[in-house]
């Protein structure tokens, strides 16, 4: 399952529209994401769309195409100033009346309920699996990060010219750091470090 919290934030449009075709493409490999706040391409992208009103009440969940014909708009994103014409609670409740509250929510529950403890229940994960998980997980990561970088060169260039300055500066300010550890261990007036105090 994952939460994506504004991740298509400060993209183009087309970049906006692969990302959401990726998650799509995870999607039907069997997981669950949750994209907030940003609807440009989810109509396209999403199978199903919850909308939790202010105070995190449920007001929709469904397909976006049963979605646009119970708020009434042309598009996905008019769902915001359609959901500020009425309270929370009046959402909330009409949707609890419709077709889609009975067909998704209160018959999956029931399915649940009728299941023993032991379907329920998770896999219980081997040690092994979560150390791939781990591992798996970190490579993405870095190779993500990598990427990024490698992708903007000049940044990269600033960073490396900057080592380099700092490095420097270093030198001309304090010189020789050999000088001055030599000039620091034989000063008679600093304690022997091999002596103990007491």
């Amino acid at each position: 399952m994952l939460f994506l919290d504004e991740v298509t934030s400060g993209l183009d449009e087309q970049t906006d529209r692969d990302m959401m075709q990726l998650f799509s493409r995870i999607a039907a490999d069997g997981r669950t994401w949750f994209v907030i706040h940003n609807l440009t391409n989810i109509e396209a992208c999403a199978t199903h769309l919850a909308v939790l009103t202010v105070g995190g009440k449920l007001a929709f969940f469904g397909e976006p195409s049963k979605m646009l014909e119970y708020f009434r708009i042309d598009r996905v994103g008019d769902v915001y100033r359609r959901m500020a014409e009425e309270p929370a609670e009046q959402w909330q409740s009409a949707y609890q009346r419709h077709e889609a509250h009975a067909r998704l929510i209160t018959s999956v529950h029931a399915a649940q309920f009728q299941r023993s403890p032991a379907e329920i229940r998770p896999k219980k994960r081997t040690r092994q699996e979560h150390q791939r998980d781990i591992f798996h997980q970190t490579r993405v990561l870095l190779k993500r990060q990598w990427s990024l970088t490698w992708a903007d060169k000049g940044a990269l260039a600033v960073l490396l010219v900057q080592s380099l300055l700092v490095a420097a500066l270093i030198i001309l300010v304090f010189g020789d750091i050999q000088d001055v550890h030599r000039s620091t261990t034989n000063d008679p007036n600093l304690p022997d470090p091999t002596q103990s105090t007491r």
